[in-house]
């Protein structure tokens, strides 16, 4: 009974994180230096371990993923 409670309120609690951070890649790998070198480039916030705070960067997530050598975890709309 207590197990189930403390996985609903973990589950809970980590919802808030999903999707606010952004990573650069590199052969599939989070590339912690280059993450780092664009989140600045953007004027972002980094937070470790190698991400950079989604919020900080919402307006340049293109040039962020073009940063990361097309290979990001973050989306950015098309211009369709």
């Amino acid at each position: 009974m207590h197990f189930g409670r403390f996985a609903i309120i973990t589950a809970l609690a980590m919802l808030p994180s999903i999707g606010l951070a952004c990573q650069c890649f590199t052969n599939g790998k989070p590339d912690n230096t280059r993450t780092k070198t664009c989140c600045r480039n953007q004027d972002g916030v980094f937070i470790k371990p190698g991400q950079c705070q989604a919020s900080s960067i919402s307006e340049y997530l293109k040039e962020f993923r073009d940063c990361c050598g097309g290979h990001s975890d973050c989306d950015f709309p098309s211009e369709e």
